[in-house]
């Protein structure tokens, strides 16, 4: 079954314009801006739609080199697997329960929680 495509004018400032001309001298990937602005938007679409349970989030090379450098020494799988294992390990019952009493006592100093005394019992209740 033959394909119908539609055609779509698009308007864009000519940076952006000369950006994307500039990226596909780049890259061989792409014969022609309509090839890669339909990649473009397939991309875009899938981006958005992903599920709450994945973020994407910007490393700086130097923190890619030593991530890099621990899957090479065999340490790490892959750098999703490296970037997990970092959250997991802030995330550890210790932290978690010093998160917690810092966050009691920025309560009590912001007067948003007030401390009250029940005898041989003090607990935080909220405002």
């Amino acid at each position: 079954m033959k394909e119908i495509n539609e055609r779509v004018t698009l308007r864009l400032e000519k940076d952006n314009l000369d950006r994307m001309d500039s990226f596909l001298q780049k890259s061989k990937e792409f014969s022609n801006r309509s090839q890669f602005l339909r990649v473009a938007v397939e991309a875009f679409i899938d981006r958005t739609e992903k599920t709450q349970e994945e973020i994407s989030v910007k490393i700086p090379a130097k923190y890619l080199g030593y991530i890099d450098a621990l899957i090479k020494d065999g340490y790490f799988l892959s750098r999703e697997y490296a970037v997990l294992r970092c959250i997991e390990e802030f995330f550890s019952p210790e932290n978690v329960k010093r998160l917690d009493e810092h966050k009691k006592v920025m309560g009590v100093a912001s007067g948003k929680e007030v401390s009250v005394d029940f005898g041989d019992k003090t607990e935080l209740l909220e405002r």
